[in-house]
């Protein structure tokens, strides 16, 4: 069954509408952004405490790794 909605003037709805343009807009540019940044980015994963977290569920800041803390 359908509702009917109603009538509604111009200046009651435009507001919702630019709300919803704007956050798709801001949505792409942001996602466009990130995109920018993970390509110029060098990500390093450290396995080892990828591993611990994996076992134990919860990252060991004690957790030995392959890089013996050398800061990255």
């Amino acid at each position: 069954v359908r509702e009917e909605q109603g009538v509604y003037a111009f200046g009651e709805v435009s507001g919702n509408v630019r709300d919803a343009v704007f956050a798709e807009k801001f949505r792409e540019e942001l996602d466009a952004v990130i995109g920018k940044l993970r390509e110029r980015s060098e990500i390093e994963i450290d396995e080892a405490r990828v591993a611990a977290l994996s076992l134990s569920g919860s990252f060991d800041e004690n957790a030995e790794s392959e890089d013996h803390g050398h800061g990255h």
